[in-house]
């Protein structure tokens, strides 16, 4: 099978990955089934001598969906971020991106690693003004098909939802689709109702989970018993209509489970006060770790946990590991004379550079470089690139100062009053505010690095 030659031999021998993609809709419509993709891409590999380094796949995802919410790009790039691949290979654009912002963001990362990709259907330059004027052109086009398509679908949804007619193939507990209409296993019906009442008894998730295995034999997660509690369908509302379906539950009580909910929420989050905050770093990307309250409803008990939310809500950080608040607090006061003591002797009386993010300037002049692209290609006026010249220069001048290192004098008076506390009598008896100004005067951050280890960097 011959696919046309590449552009230069710098092709051959090289590492590549490959992304495959395709949703429900344009598999059955157009044929690009995932097996297809992988054929033709394996086939180019081959015949061009690249060595396939990783298969990543989207299955039944959305090009114009965020990087961090497709699982197979989000894995591909932490391959690329680690230098283990050159390039990336797709058969046409559409299957790699539908938006223009979230194809320049990843391509930002691309860039900064050396990366190319190729789209063996489909030609495209980009290194002439041409070539970019022409992919700027097919994405807006790829992703105009995408809106139109999504608001044609979204047509369709509301006029069946008013209708009370089915859109999905999955549903909660209880309910099942039959002859298009929502319809209610009343066997199933009364598990739901035990489990709202259940809740206004005890007012506990994790209660209800023991409830649900004891009183009917289902083995229900945390985040199923808490989507059940709150899902409308269960009242016969879905998406503003409100006889969409019949109701198992009774608006009064659904609403009361609702405010009980809310209510406990805002009690728990008034509750907690974490120490570390702003001090805790996380030891792969170095961005501060948030504090996070993990709750064991079993033996009623709150532990204060810090995690690097790059990992858990961006899902752009490799780290795992989320150290409790009562380990860091043990670990401090056990070593920290210790660490004092090593740090006194190995301080030099010169300055030392504290910690401090930098920011990626290296984008600013990527994203500076492609606006005056957009002005030479005519694609905006000067008076537009003239302001958005002047906020780019700013964002860089200020970002190049702040990168610069803060020296800071070693704060070795404060060091050593610390070394007079007696940690074992004296420091479990300050509240949380004292034990948080405390660190805050000596510690500039600590990083994780196992359960039982961390590296403390002094002011």
């Amino acid at each position: 099978m011959f696919f046309g030659k590449p552009e230069n031999y710098e092709w051959y021998a090289k590492r590549c990955a490959i992304y495959i993609r395709v949703s429900t809709e344009e598999q059955a419509r157009h044929g690009y089934s995932l097996e297809a993709q992988l054929e033709e891409l394996e086939a180019y590999a081959k015949q061009f001598c690249m060595q396939v380094v990783g298969i990543y796949t989207d299955d039944g995802v959305s090009a114009r969906k965020e990087v961090h919410k497709r699982k197979g790009l989000s894995a591909l790039l932490e391959s690329v971020k680690r230098d283990e691949t050159d390039y990336i290979l797709f058969i046409k654009l559409d299957r790699w991106f539908r938006s223009v912002r979230e194809y320049y963001k990843t391509q930002d990362i691309l860039e900064a690693h050396g990366v190319g990709w190729k789209a063996i259907l489909e030609d495209y330059d980009t290194l002439t003004t041409n070539g970019r004027l022409n992919l700027n052109i097919r994405l807006s086009v790829a992703q105009d098909e995408s809106d139109r398509t999504g608001d044609r679908i979204r047509f369709v949804n509301e006029s069946r939802v008013r209708n009370g007619g089915t859109i999905t193939g999955s549903y909660p507990l209880a309910l099942y689709s039959s002859g298009g209409k929502v319809c209610v296993d009343e066997e199933k019906a009364q598990i739901v109702k035990g489990i709202f009442s259940h809740y206004e008894d005890v007012c506990s998730v994790r209660n209800c989970i023991d409830y649900a295995s004891n009183a009917h034999g289902l083995r229900l997660g945390y985040n199923v018993i808490q989507n059940i509690l709150t899902n409308p369908l269960y009242i016969g509302e879905y998406r503003g209509n409100p006889e969409y379906c019949q109701p198992i539950i009774t608006k009064e009580q659904f609403y009361s489970v609702q405010r009980l909910n809310e209510s406990r929420k805002y009690t728990r989050k008034r509750s907690n006060f974490f120490i570390f905050a702003g001090i805790l770093v996380c030891p792969v990307c170095d961005c501060k770790m948030g504090g996070w309250a993990q709750h064991d409803y079993k033996f009623d008990k709150v532990y204060l946990r810090y995690r690097c939310n790059r990992k858990w809500v961006d899902k752009i950080c490799t780290h795992k590991f989320t150290p409790w608040e009562g380990r860091i607090e043990k670990y401090l006061s056990e070593n920290i004379h210790w660490e004092i003591k090593r740090q006194l002797l190995s301080r030099n009386p010169g300055t030392k550079k504290r910690y401090q993010p930098k920011t990626d300037t290296a984008k600013i002049k990527r994203q500076l470089e492609r606006l005056k692209n957009l002005y030479v290609e005519e694609l905006i006026g000067i008076e537009e690139y003239r302001s958005d010249y002047v906020k780019l220069n700013d964002q860089l001048l200020r970002a190049e100062s702040a990168n610069k290192a803060i020296e800071a004098p070693p704060n070795i008076d404060a060091l050593k009053a610390v070394l007079e506390i007696d940690f074992e009598t004296s420091y479990f008896r300050l509240g949380p505010e004292e034990r948080r100004r405390l660190w805050l005067s000596i510690i500039d951050h600590i990083k994780p690095i196992d359960k039982d280890t961390f590296e403390i960097v002094f002011l």
